[in-house]
């Protein structure tokens, strides 16, 4: 079974944080790519706060412009691009809470017909939810029962770009066979340090300049022998020592960057560090405190 990432609420049972608002419609949506961003506001500039993989669920309630609304965490809403993602339920799963609950045939409790009397542990399919009830489906009947009754399933979170290297390589290999162009910062085409700023500056909201000669001043100094993944290193390529071309480290030896190379197609490309041309031409690394 695929696992499960519940994103439209964090605290179980609880009524939703402030700022969300009274009435959210939900749903369930799969995962169809490899890795899917997660970003603070609905657009492709916007800095990615997490990171899903292919066959997960979000739950979402809202769409705006082709975007789907989630929530990361109980402090921070996100949002996925509708068209990354397949519908899989009008609803999410759930369970009842508390003992002898109450299922109504509106969401009030005067006045209101009581359709059934539901046992705990027993699983829901949660619609809606308006001001503090839930919309929902038990046994093939339709009600109301109090939002703090029930529980939504929660198995897993977005993993966070904040603690996660692996959003740094995946958002680096999505820009791979961009074209390299000179002067240029993205989206569709990159110099060798308008490429390293463009990821930092989306996965980390960094930004680290346009001039490789500059970004080798950046951070602290690393050994080669201790490069991590997300260390930038620097090359010279003209001969010397001056400072022109800088990538992203991103382990096993090898690193993405934009190459200005006949040899490489004049496009973002992964080579390796310890062996062939860039072995001879390497200078320096530095290492990004990506809090300050």
């Amino acid at each position: 079974m695929k696992r499960i990432v519940m994103t439209t609420l964090f605290i179980i049972g609880v009524v939703l944080i402030g700022g969300i608002g009274v009435s959210e419609t939900y749903r369930t949506v799969e995962v169809n790519v490899a890795t899917l961003n997660i970003r603070a506001d609905n657009n492709t500039e916007s800095k990615i706060i997490g990171l899903v993989h292919d066959g997960n669920a979000l739950t979402v309630f809202d769409e705006i412009d082709g975007w789907y609304s989630v929530l990361v965490n109980e402090n921070q809403m996100g949002y996925v691009k509708k068209e990354f993602c397949s519908a899989k339920n009008e609803y999410v799963d759930g369970s009842v809470s508390s003992q002898n609950v109450n299922m109504r045939e509106k969401p009030t409790t005067s006045s209101s017909i009581v359709i059934s009397n539901i046992l705990e542990g027993t699983s829901l399919q949660i619609l809606s939810k308006e001001d503090n009830w839930y919309k929902v489906i038990c046994e093939d009947k339709t009600g109301y029962i109090r939002s703090d009754l029930a529980a939504l399933e929660l198995n897993n979170t977005p993993e966070r770009n904040d603690v996660s290297k692996d959003n740094l390589i995946s958002f680096s290999k999505n820009q791979l066979g961009k074209p390299y162009s000179w002067g240029k910062s993205g989206p569709d085409s990159f110099d060798c340090s308008g490429f390293v700023n463009y990821v930092f500056r989306n996965v980390y909201d960094k930004d680290l300049g346009h001039s490789s000669s500059a970004m080798s001043k950046l951070g602290s100094a690393v050994e080669k022998s201790n490069l991590v993944s997300g260390d930038l290193v620097f090359f010279s390529t003209g001969g010397g020592s001056n400072i022109n071309h800088v990538g992203i480290y991103i382990g096993d030896g090898s690193f993405i960057h934009a190459s200005s190379s006949n040899s490489n197609g004049k496009k973002v490309v992964i080579s390796p560090i310890n062996s062939g041309y860039y072995a001879g031409v390497y200078r320096t690394a530095r290492r990004i405190d990506i809090n300050n």
